[in-house]
């Protein structure tokens, strides 16, 4: 061992270390067989969820055409507030400038 260098002994250690690992390697324990996973009740859970989604989604387009129908059915409330107006004004200043025979045949014709 003396006239062995430094660069040979550290060959030579590393040469042992790369065998140890190497015996490591081969010899070892096998791996424990992966257990197959039963995922059926997990794709169950799955298409619970979806068509749980698509009634939310169906709700949810039922509430937004009620709610279409609401709109319109108010715009045409707002159209219908000034012909109302003017009809009921006409009537008021019919009633405050007729005389007496005008508003009689008016109380008779809606008997």
């Amino acid at each position: 061992m003396k006239n062995l260098n430094k660069p040979t002994l550290i060959n030579f250690i590393s040469l042992g270390i790369i065998l140890i690992l190497l015996y490591i390697l081969i010899f070892r324990k096998p791996d424990l067989p992966i257990e197959k996973f039963d995922e059926t009740s997990l794709r169950n859970e799955i298409e619970v969820q979806k068509n749980l989604v698509k009634s939310w989604e169906k709700i949810a387009n039922s509430a937004v055409k009620n709610a279409d129908k609401h709109i319109a059915r108010a715009d045409s409330l707002e159209k219908l507030k000034p012909q109302v107006k003017h009809y009921y004004h006409e009537i008021y200043t019919f009633n405050s400038n007729a005389n007496t025979s005008q508003l009689d045949s008016v109380i008779r014709s809606n008997w």
